[in-house]
């Protein structure tokens, strides 16, 4: 790691095809930032609450139906949050691993765009792109990936 980029706190790097991303930490104001978008695109990644109970209303018999859609309009009226697992599932996706690896790699990583890291994470090195990046948030041993 170079001296520029232990000044400005580097945590680690993170290798996805040719792109090395030297990861640093957030401030808070900025973490908070990241979940909110995080949050935003998981929202519109999944859809209303109907379009994603839709494949289980289909599969269920006609009168258990009705109860199934007033539970959904309730959640819809309610304006219910998703899970904190279904936010974990996006940030492992090419697209959440896009705006993360953006907001932590941006600062020390000259030129880094999210166009960039859409075009390199894939459906195929999505899973190894996401532990290197867990790994170097935990403070893992070798702090590369």
């Amino acid at each position: 790691m170079s001296q520029a980029e232990e000044k400005v706190g580097a945590v680690g790097l993170i290798r996805v095809a040719e792109l090395e991303i030297t990861v640093t930490p957030l401030e808070q104001f900025e973490e908070l930032a990241l979940d909110r978008e995080l949050r935003k695109a998981t929202e519109a990644e999944a859809g209303d609450h109907y379009t994603r109970c839709r494949p289980l209303l289909d599969a269920m018999p006609a009168g258990d139906r009705l109860e199934a859609v007033r539970e959904i309009v309730r959640l819809s009226a309610t304006k219910a949050p998703l899970s904190e697992v279904a936010i974990f599932d996006f940030r492992c996706t090419p697209a959440g691993l896009a705006i993360e690896l953006w907001w932590r790699g941006r600062k020390a990583t000259p030129g880094l765009t999210r166009e960039g890291l859409a075009a390199v994470i894939t459906d195929e090195n999505a899973d190894r792109v996401a532990a290197g990046m867990f790994e170097l948030l935990k403070g893992g041993p070798d702090k590369k990936s």
